[in-house]
């Protein structure tokens, strides 16, 4: 009987299992939302949501299980980021933002430590070739040199300032050697004042980044040559500390600063949800363990939001239906990225992607209520019994009634009785040898 009601019968499972995922979300089930693709209790159901005195039952426990799972989502809300504590795109933005600058200051912090350690292996005060550097500052300056009139329009101050002063810096070096030779320590302390204006996004407007680029990178290749010169040790160092900036700047560059760059708070939470799974990834790993949780917990908290024309002003109605369209949109690597750490997050997901589903499914099979045929047959009941009472005919208008009023309320509280749907549920498990104990329980 149980397998014949829910459609369950060599699924063994199924119905227990979405019965358990509506008990975890603190929504009561109805008969036909346990009957994955069939059912005796389907088709009961369905008819009786034409029936006047059935209809509203079903159609109020609908509302009541879209209640539930909004409470629902606000108690796993309150429980990732406190209680009474709202997520919302602008909160979410701002939490990505501060965490790309924190993300930037400790990058820097640890590269400078890194770089620090090759100091150690190279001599104090020593001179060191600074050809890159000098063969850099002068591709820079030489765009434009064939049309004199543009040239200082083409060419930034700061780089002109900067060429004057490495030229009088290195002057006395070039007349020892014929090179040019500057202190290592005021080499990299160069690069790291190149380094800031690159981060500077505020000072970039009169100063191409690709100049900044080059400079830095003919820097770089200055350092790196001088730490080869003085030994495998520093040469090793110089190479960690090269590994490690590279692929922080790369992150940087690539996937952290287009999020934020030139965006308010709830501009950079949707740049952040129109990337792709891997730099969604790369931006979660960068942010702090609360930054990502609350990151996390907005898209959750989104998922299932109703659309604007199905808003209260509060903006917390449920809708089954847009959880599991906006689910499916994110796909298994997005969904990876957001919510991997987060346990609490997926078995939430999963509750009410089980939820969801069931109701989706069953709305295959009960009409909209405020369908034509419910109407027609309810104005009709409701005609009967008129007529019959103004006929004089009390018999006929209490047949009508209990027909399609008593009778029809009583069988739908009936299947969308809690305790009812479990059993029946459970009854899809139930050996056979075991279903008259089994039917003694109900």
């Amino acid at each position: 009987f149980g397998r014949g009601m829910t459609g369950t019968a060599g699924r063994t499972g199924a119905a227990a299992d979405t019965v358990k995922a509506f008990e975890n979300i603190g929504a009561a089930p109805m008969t036909a939302q346990v009957a994955p693709h069939s059912g005796f209790g389907r088709i009961i159901e369905r008819g009786l949501n034409l029936i006047p005195g059935s209809s509203f039952v079903l159609s109020d426990r609908v509302i009541k299980q879209a209640e539930s799972a909004q409470k629902y989502v606000d108690s796993i809300v309150s429980l990732m980021i406190g209680t009474g504590q709202r997520s919302t795109e602008a909160r979410a933005g701002r939490a990505i933002s501060e965490g790309i600058g924190q993300f930037i200051n400790r990058f820097k912090a640890k590269a400078g430590i890194l770089y620090d350690e090759v100091d150690q292996f190279i001599p104090k005060g020593a001179y060191v070739e600074a050809t890159n550097t000098e063969r850099a500052l002068g591709d820079i300056l030489a765009r434009g040199q064939y049309t004199p009139e543009l040239q200082e329009f083409i060419q930034a101050p700061l780089i002109a300032k900067l060429k004057e002063a490495f030229d009088k810096a290195t002057a006395t070096g070039r007349t020892i050697s014929n090179q040019a030779l500057l202190p290592y320590q005021t080499l990299k302390d160069l690069r790291t004042f190149i380094g800031s204006k690159l981060d500077d996004a505020g000072q970039l407007s009169d100063l191409p980044r690709g100049d900044l680029k080059q400079l830095y990178g003919g820097l770089s290749q200055d350092l790196a040559d001088a730490a080869t010169h003085a030994g495998p040790q520093a040469e090793k160092a110089f190479r960690r500390a090269d590994r490690f900036y590279k692929s922080g700047r790369t992150r940087i560059d690539d996937t952290l600063e287009p999020i934020r760059k030139n965006r308010i708070d709830a501009e950079v939470f949707n740049a952040l949800m129109n990337k792709d799974a891997s730099r969604v990834a790369k931006l979660m790993s960068s942010l702090t363990p609360d930054q990502r949780t609350l990151v996390a917990t907005e898209v959750f908290e989104g998922l299932g939001r109703a659309k604007s024309g199905q808003q209260v002003a509060a903006g917390n109605v449920f809708s089954f239906e847009t959880f599991l369209t906006n689910y499916d949109k994110l796909g298994p690597e997005m969904r990876s990225a957001l919510f991997n750490k987060m346990p609490q997050l997926r078995e939430a997901l999963k509750n009410l992607g089980k939820v969801s589903t069931a109701s989706r499914e069953a709305k295959k099979f009960l009409p909209n209520p405020s369908g034509t045929a419910q109407s027609i047959l309810q104005y009709g009941a409701a005609g009967s019994v008129g007529y019959a009472l103004m006929a004089g005919d009390v018999l006929t208008a209490g047949q009508v009634t209990l027909l399609a009023y008593v009778g029809p309320y009583l069988s739908a509280k009936m299947l969308t009785n809690p305790k009812f749907v479990k059993w029946l549920a459970e009854a899809s498990n139930v050996p056979l040898p075991r279903a008259p104990g089994h039917l003694a329980r109900l």
